[in-house]
């Protein structure tokens, strides 16, 4: 992961909030990171954030693994740097508010996990105590 932290490369979620994942990595590759790197920034910094706000509006249980289209493998989510920097980068900046609301926004919104939740609760429906499943990320050549 020594491509410099990931704060250095956050804001390009709000510049890019628009834009598919693939645009994204292809925006971060351009901008001089490493294919590996930029697709584990999109893959996961959105997976953290998101996570915060989920476990904000529920008490449900997140998976700890991952898995891909392309590879089907489960890995752990504690085995990536870049998921960990990105967690504890997340829980600083709610907690200590040290992040523009629209950038914290612009990246948890990415999260599959945080638009199911807001699906559900928006229809009613008690997702307390409920087990999400892990997380399968669809399109990245580097994942898994």
């Amino acid at each position: 992961m020594d491509q410099g932290s990931l704060h250095q490369h956050i804001q390009i979620f709000e510049d890019m909030k628009n834009d598919d994942d693939q645009v994204l990595v292809a925006a971060l590759t351009k901008k001089g990171l490493s294919e590996s790197y930029a697709e584990r920034l999109v893959a996961f910094l959105p997976l953290a954030f998101g996570r915060v706000v989920v476990g904000q509006l529920a008490e449900i249980t997140l998976a700890d693994q991952y898995s891909t289209r392309e590879r089907g493998v489960e890995k752990s989510l504690n085995d990536e740097p870049v998921y960990m920097e990105a967690v504890t980068l997340a829980r600083s900046v709610a907690r200590d508010g040290t992040m523009e609301t629209a950038l914290f926004r612009s990246i948890a919104y990415r999260s599959a996990e945080l638009a199911a939740v807001n699906q559900a609760l928006t229809e009613g429906t008690n997702i307390n105590g409920h087990t999400m499943l892990p997380p399968v990320f669809n399109g990245y050549n580097t994942l898994g």
